[in-house]
């Protein structure tokens, strides 16, 4: 199926799989985050103070409209909210909670930014 919008042509896609989503934001990232944004796409443990762990699918640095931090995890519309996505949820918020985790993680970015891998 195709939608045609503002002149553009969009074809609905269903997915394989995550890997395959995740592709898709590796090369859409401006698109989908916004021009002035960075796209990480760094597999980096999250773990809480009481060793609870998680790993996003990635992050983001966006500029616009105020500078912030997200991180990215990618799910099929197949994974239960409440079995699958609310559990990940928590952990990744428990992680960033530590004062330790988020200085880890943003040593991470750095050098990530610095390795081009942005």
């Amino acid at each position: 199926m195709n939608i045609l919008i503002d002149g553009i042509t969009y074809r609905l896609v269903t997915p394989r799989d995550e890997a395959e989503i995740e592709k898709s934001i590796q090369g859409n990232s401006h698109h989908i985050f916004g021009e002035n944004s960075f796209y990480f796409d760094v597999k980096k443990v999250i773990r809480s103070k009481s060793g609870i762990a998680s790993i996003p699918d990635g992050y983001a640095i966006l500029f616009e409209p105020k500078p912030r931090w997200c991180i990215i995890e990618v799910e099929l519309a197949s994974h239960s909210l409440y079995d699958h996505l609310i559990p990940q949820l928590s952990k990744f918020n428990r992680g960033i909670a530590d004062t330790q985790t988020r200085k880890k993680l943003a040593d991470v970015l750095y050098e990530a930014f610095n390795n081009d891998v942005v």
